[in-house]
């Protein structure tokens, strides 16, 4: 049997959510550190520290977790759930909430942008208290008009390429929306117990593939799509949700195009189109210069 220090050790250094909230209590009397900065991930935390914005970048310490088989109960807590899970126990604790106001906490907005959707429940003040990205997620920014024409110039584009991308990110969107409708009825409902599960058969890698001449498996969305929405008319609210997703998403790609394919369709499309290989996280120094000029707007 582990002793009570160990637990401790195997906590902090795992960064299961618990062990995210006891290295905070460890680190929050350091009068070094500025803020402290919960994130869903490693990637989210590479884009935000590379920001101009005062409270992430400098002198802030960031936390996330990175133990995906962690569980609280019956479900995992990783990624957006720890984030939240963090600051209601930060919020709660009697010892730590005194320190909640150096403390920076981010989310992927996702479909969600009340957090209606999670396993906790926010109150109007509470909601406050957590930023979420403007768009789907943070690699969202990349697409926002202004910063395009920084990035493209950058590497000596013109904005004339600027708005024949866009073009083509639209044509692939059009196409798409129909399953992002569907994945995104489904993936909201994940915590309704009124609601049936669903296991998909081809998960996003075996869609999007931008690899060689190659974006996306038409015939795997397809019946990906088919079948999520075949599950959807077994459930009125699974229709529901559906229908005003559907809706949503015409209107507004930017703000619902799932973040990871836009900034993947990005990179095809530079390298397909202009042969430019836009360095990403491996180049810290060219990635933060980047980063570091964009408009990055957050929702409170």
């Amino acid at each position: 049997m582990k002793t009570f220090k160990e637990i401790i050790i195997d906590n902090i250094t795992c960064e299961k959510p618990i062990g995210m909230t006891i290295r905070y209590n460890t680190q929050r009397v350091d009068k070094r550190i500025k803020h402290f900065v919960f994130v869903e991930g490693r990637d989210d935390k590479l884009f935000y520290s590379c920001t101009e914005e005062e409270e992430l970048a400098n002198a802030a310490a960031y936390f996330y977790s990175v133990r995906s088989d962690y569980r609280e109960g019956d479900e995992k807590i990783v990624g957006k759930s720890s984030v939240l899970y963090c600051f209601k126990h930060i919020k709660n604790n009697k010892t730590l909430c005194n320190g909640i106001g150096k403390c920076v906490f981010i989310v992927d907005k996702d479909y969600d942008p009340l957090l209606q959707y999670t396993p906790y429940h926010f109150t109007e003040e509470e909601r406050h208290y957590i930023r979420r990205t403007e768009g789907y997620s943070f690699e969202n920014f990349y697409i926002l008009q202004e910063n395009l024409q920084l990035l493209f110039r950058s590497m000596h584009l013109t904005d004339e390429a600027v708005n024949e991308f866009q073009t083509e990110l639209k044509k692939m969107w059009k196409s798409l929306w129909t399953y992002y409708a569907a994945k995104a009825a489904i993936t909201l409902n994940y915590y309704n117990k009124s609601v049936p599960g669903y296991s998909s058969k081809y998960k996003p890698k075996d869609i999007f593939i931008f690899d060689g001449d190659v974006a996306v498996d038409l015939e795997k969305k397809r019946l990906e799509t088919q079948r999520m929405i075949d599950h959807i008319n077994t459930n009125s609210e699974l229709q529901e949700a559906y229908k005003g997703f559907k809706k949503q998403l015409k209107e507004s790609p930017y703000q619902y195009m799932r973040g990871h394919d836009v900034y993947d369709y990005l990179l095809y499309y530079l390298r397909m189109n202009h042969g430019v290989l836009l360095r990403s996280l491996q180049d810290m120094d060219d990635y933060s210069k980047n980063v570091a000029k964009m408009t990055v707007n957050m929702v409170y």
